[in-house]
Formats: C-alpha cells, structure tokens, sequence
C-alpha cells in the first residue's frame, strides 16, 4: 500500500543461534576478545584472566542508534518505530493499525494517527525540547504481509531525531542487537538485546517443532515468508517495530538489517501464556525487503524508497 503522498518476557538464544563469533579487534566492535595473560604481566599489569574490554568508539554507534528508536502509543496499544528519511517513522503495519483503535473491535482508520491519543516519544537525548511528535493522518506506504509501515512526522519548530540512514542485508556470518521498547506504562526502559544470531530453520533440530512433512504447523503459519528471517530474542509486549542493528561493523553509524515483526507460535503470546521456550522463535522483514517493496509501489513511492534507503537496495 501506498498512499501517493511524497511525503511474555523471556530469555532463549539457545542450540544453534546461540554460537557467538570473534570480531576484528582493529575494527569498531563490542564483541569480547579473549587474551591470554602472560604470567610476566600478572603482578603489575593486569587483574583479569580475561582481556574483555571493548573498543570505545561502540558507544558513538550505540548512542545514535537509541537516538533514533522510539516508542508508539495509541489508545489502547504501544509498539516501537524507528526514526528513517527526511521525516518519517518506520514501524510494524500491526502497530501502526492497532494505535488508530479506540477499542480492539475497531476497524482501521488511517485518519485516528492525527489523534492526541497517538505519537511517538524520544526519551533521548534527554535534554531534546520536546518528546512527543504525532503523526500526519494517513499511512505514507506499507504492506500487511511482509508488516511494515511508514508513518510521516508532523512538522514541528525544532529539530526532530536524526534518522538512521545506514542499510544492509542480515546473514549468517553477522552477529546483530535489538533496540526497543517494552509496553509498560510510564516506563521510559528502552531494551538492547546484544549478540543475536539468525535461526537456521532448515537444519536446526528445533524444525520438528515448527514444520511437519514441509508444511508449517498450527501456530507457524508464515513462518517461511520470502523476505523474512527468524531469530531468537529476549522479546517482551511492545517490542514489534525494533531495529535490528549490526554488531561490530567497521563504519561510525548503525547499520540496520532488519526489524522485528513477530513471534511463533502465535498461541505462545496471549496475557500471561506459558510455552516451551524451545518451540519459540521470532520474526523479522528486512530491510532489503522493505526496499524491494516500496520500488513495487510505483514512481512516487521510489522516490519515497530513496529519501529514506538512499543509494542501498538499488
């Protein structure tokens, strides 16, 4: 879709995704590296068995990646978005449907995003004028299967976040982290879950649980989905919407791969459900399928796809 404007905690990482990798150390990383101590060193240089301390310049990348995720709130429902472009908020289509509801039986309507009910906040930095910015009264572009939205800022007198503007593919030799926020109330704890690994649903033993004679089981309907990739996380209610950015690249800005859209199965996520946490994985659309999307859209939307990917995905 596009609109013609121009404009249940828990922590898994186990079995196969929970394999950690060595980064280059000449690089900007926050992977831990492993040295053995000399015993010569010992008395005066060292306090540790174990060098893991990481490289400072992590925290500049880390810093501006937190800058640019916020949280949604609407009536009912919270979510996270993720500042993109030249004004625009990039988010989960479910999240950005669910905060135009008053009531959960409530059909869509683009036009509720103009309520005061709705906005998203910026708890950083912590000295910004302002942190609440609402939204103009319409979905920009999306798509409910692959479940992003683009959501477009109103304007305001002051500077708004700075975007991340840094794309990439998500693959199996990259470690990434999620940044996002947990639907408590007033509570401004924003989540950095660190060191995840994609999930090899192929060859992973945990398959038996998700697929049965190649055909998906009650629950992990669309767990397969083109343009889609699975993980595990530590995942709580308001999480949909996350960022999902590469640990240990070599560049000053974050890289983002991916965002989080969902869970499996989807009986597992109900008020206080208790699942097996073997049986449990989560979701994510790339970016790269994002892009693809959007330039599908038409003329207007890949200028749209350039404001906000630039020259990535060409």
């Amino acid at each position: 879709m596009f609109s013609g404007r121009n404009g249940a905690d828990r922590k898994r990482k186990q079995g196969p995704s929970g394999d950690r990798d060595q980064g280059d150390e000449s690089k900007p990383s926050n992977e831990k590296r492993i040295k053995v101590v000399d015993e010569e060193d010992r008395p005066y240089q060292f306090r540790k068995q174990m060098d893991n301390t990481h490289d400072a310049r992590i925290i500049d990348v880390w810093t501006r990646a937190r800058h640019a995720v916020g949280r949604i709130r609407g009536p009912l429902y919270t979510g996270t978005g993720i500042r993109v472009g030249t004004k625009y908020i990039l988010t989960a289509y479910h999240v950005a449907a669910d905060i135009t509801k008053q009531n959960k039986s409530d059909d869509v309507d683009w036009s509720k995003l103009d309520s005061k009910q709705v906005w998203i906040e910026f708890h950083f930095p912590k000295n910004s004028a302002i942190d609440k910015f609402y939204f103009e009264p319409e979905l920009i572009a999306g798509d409910r299967h692959l479940d992003f939205a683009f959501l477009e800022l109103k304007p305001v007198a002051f500077e708004i976040p700075k975007p991340i503007t840094k794309f990439g593919k998500p693959d199996n030799s990259q470690l990434f982290a999620l940044l996002g926020h947990p639907a408590k109330p007033k509570s401004e704890i924003m989540q950095f879950d660190s060191n995840i690994k994609l999930f090899d649903l192929k060859n992973s033993e945990r398959r038996e649980y998700m697929i049965k004679d190649d055909k998906e089981k009650s629950g992990y309907e669309g767990i397969r989905d083109e343009g889609k990739v699975l993980f595990d996380c530590w995942v709580q209610r308001g999480a949909s919407g996350s960022p999902g950015i590469v640990m240990g690249n070599d560049d000053e800005e974050p890289i983002c791969t991916l965002m989080l859209v969902r869970g499996f199965p989807k009986q597992a996520f109900p008020e206080n459900g208790d699942f097996p946490h073997e049986k449990m994985i989560e979701q994510g659309v790339t970016m790269e399928a994002i892009a693809k999307k959007i330039c599908s859209m038409g003329k207007s939307a890949k200028i749209l796809k350039i404001d906000i990917f630039g020259d990535h995905f060409p």
